[in-house]
């Protein structure tokens, strides 16, 4: 089995494509599909997927949370 490749994302060294997508919260599947979709590199794509996510959280009493997240906990808490 090869040894798996060193990314660099964002000036980031990240031992393999894998511990990237760990690391930034994000999934292979949506990487993937923005290189396809537009034709670019991997380290492009990555941080394109975690600036993405990043705009769909915002701090609540202290901690980063995901906006679908909070809509979920509130038409919870109304029901």
């Amino acid at each position: 089995m090869p040894e798996p490749q060193r990314v660099v994302v964002m000036g980031q060294e990240y031992e393999s494509k894998e511990k990237c997508y760990k690391a930034l919260g994000i999934t292979k599947k949506l990487v993937l599909r923005h290189m396809r979709e537009t034709n670019c590199l991997f380290e492009e794509a990555a941080a394109y997927c975690y600036e993405k996510k990043r705009k769909k959280q915002f701090e609540f009493r202290g901690k980063i949370t995901p906006v679908v997240k909070h809509m979920e906990w509130h038409r919870n808490m109304l029901h």
